[in-house]
């Protein structure tokens, strides 16, 4: 198995060095996502998201679990929390 799904199985399982290490990986798109906003939190919320769906992703339902396809996964998730986001911000 590749090295991003152990990690991920390993926080899942409430490691917490894995589940930072996740944070950190994921850090730089969380950044790149975040500065298109003009909210100062969008960068926390979407890093309390990235927790959240590590937590609740179904690894069984994924068909590739190639290490290219589980960032892209996540990737497009964060992207589409932060359309979400700023879809319900508009709508204030």
């Amino acid at each position: 198995m590749p090295d991003l799904y152990k990690v991920i199985k390993k926080a899942k399982m409430g490691e917490n060095q894995s589940l930072e290490s996740l944070i950190v990986k994921f850090q730089p798109i969380i950044n790149s996502i975040s500065w298109r906003c003009k909210s100062e939190y969008v960068r926390t919320d979407l890093t309390i998201f990235l927790i959240k769906l590590i937590k609740n992703i179904k690894l069984n339902c994924i068909e590739n679990l190639s290490d290219g396809a589980l960032v892209k996964y996540i990737q497009k998730s964060l992207y589409r929390e932060y359309y979400r986001m700023n879809k319900s911000n508009l709508k204030k």
